[in-house]
């Protein structure tokens, strides 16, 4: 078959880079190396065009939304652009969101004579776990399913839908060990010898920021944050999220801990944050809406940073406490302060876990191999 043609069905893909589904779809099509013809769904900006594409890659842009915002009307020019779909002008569509029962149903229908082959990307399954396993069978429709995690390919094993497990990879050649950025330490306030703390996630949905408080007081107790500092790095996505920082505010204020926290809801370079922090925490109670393998845990890996996490069953895939990354229980503050403690005055150890944690990056989530394993399926389901 001369250049199958492959559809990415997904949000809009254009700069920034902020979003795991869209990033994954931009990164296997930039990196695959078969004889493929990428169809990417964009905005009108042109910027897609202008990223650095290999010369080789066969790329056709299809400028389809007015702009990079994933809203109501965008949902509504996505399903347009199904409905409109000729089959015999593709080969596979890869489908890279959320299921959801309605929109599973309509693809369903459209496809159900047709020889185009299709595949699911399921970045988590908690939102569909609600539901029977038939159901689940309903919703996740595609020719095979690709789990992000070996938890969530486990579970999709015993539901019997055809799938098979590729991590979500990430760009190595940018998340790299680098110098604390002395310009960044100047504008954050933060003196070279402290030692920094940093949480990248939410305020609502990960139920992590009370943990963090009360283990700064525990800390605060042992006389340990004289040079501590910690980063709140939480995009505000919701009115539930602004409730919450102005809550935590207001906590911070009334024990004066002023001087130990800094709020960013927009960091401008991620891998120079990563860099300046000396231990990334991400001690969720939950990780609801999410996906099984966060990002900014595996890039902050990649950073040559140690990550300490709670030990939820999809983290504890990835990270092991004491081998390459720390683990504490989840909704346990005094634990959390206590393994921080322990890191921040063994620097040696810290370290030594930072070097483990990139290896695992580099081992497990490099999106070239990531790309590789992804047109390996392409070719063997395009072969049926």
């Amino acid at each position: 078959m001369p250049n199958p043609k492959i559809l990415f069905f997904t949000r809009p893909l254009t700069p920034p880079w902020d979003e795991g589904s869209k990033n994954l779809a931009f990164e296997i099509a930039r990196h695959s190396e078969g004889n493929f013809t990428f169809c990417l769904l964009t905005d009108r900006s042109g910027k897609l065009a202008q990223e650095n594409w290999p010369t080789n890659q066969k790329i056709v842009f299809e400028p389809i939304f007015s702009s990079g915002k994933f809203d109501f009307q965008a949902k509504l020019v996505l399903i347009k652009k199904l409905f409109l779909l000729d089959p015999n002008k593709l080969d596979l569509i890869h489908f890279l969101f959320a299921p959801r029962p309605l929109t599973s149903q309509i693809f369903r229908w459209k496809f159900k004579n047709t020889q185009i082959k299709t595949i699911q990307t399921l970045a988590t399954l908690n939102q569909l776990e609600k539901y029977p396993p038939k159901k689940i069978r309903q919703i996740l429709f595609a020719d095979l399913v690709i789990a992000q995690s070996r938890y969530t390919w486990q579970k999709l094993k015993q539901t019997a839908i055809p799938a098979k497990m590729i991590y979500p990879g990430i760009n190595l050649n940018k998340f790299t060990s680098t110098p604390k950025d002395k310009k960044l330490l100047t504008e954050l306030k933060i003196k070279e010898k402290d030692f920094v703390l940093l949480f990248a996630g939410e305020y609502d949905r990960l139920e992590a920021i009370d943990d963090i408080l009360e283990a700064f007081k525990i800390l605060k107790k042992k006389k340990a944050t004289t040079d501590l500092k910690l980063i709140l790095a939480c995009r505000l996505k919701t009115k539930k999220d602004k409730k919450i920082k102005q809550k935590t505010q207001k906590i911070i204020q009334k024990n004066n801990w002023q001087n130990n926290f800094i709020f960013l809801d927009f960091a401008q370079n991620m891998v120079k944050l990563y860099n300046l922090a000396d231990l990334n925490i991400f001690p969720v109670r939950k990780m609801a809406g999410k996906f099984d393998v966060p990002l900014v845990l595996i890039e902050a890996m990649a950073c040559g940073k140690t990550v300490l996490v709670s030990g939820l069953p999809v983290l504890t895939e990835i990270i092991q406490d004491n081998k390459n990354g720390a683990v504490v229980p989840a909704a346990d503050p005094t634990a959390l302060a206590e393994k921080i403690f322990w890191l921040k005055n063994n620097p040696s150890i810290n370290q030594a876990l930072a070097v483990a944690g990139q290896k695992t990056a580099f081992q497990l989530f490099d999106i070239q191999k990531t790309a590789k394993q992804y047109q390996q399926i392409y070719a063997e389901l395009l072969k049926k």
